[in-house]
């Protein structure tokens, strides 16, 4: 018999690059489905600038995601 004791913060996996991988070139539609299927997710927002893009760009230097 014995006993334990253990503090610790428990965060979800999350791997942003993996992520952005998924979502290269995909519209953004698609995209905010991806986003919205992350269980553990709070709160998302996708965000394409110039305004008139409609799809993702396929090159992962000009796509960004942010974690807070």
């Amino acid at each position: 018999k014995f006993t334990v004791t253990s503090d610790g913060l428990i965060t979800p996996s999350f791997d942003a690059n993996s992520f952005r991988d998924m979502v290269l070139g995909k519209t953004s539609a698609e995209a905010r489905a991806l986003i919205l299927k992350i269980p553990e997710l709070g709160d998302g927002k996708l965000s394409l600038w110039p305004f008139w893009l409609t799809s993702l760009p396929t090159d992962p230097g000009r796509v960004k995601i942010t974690v807070e």
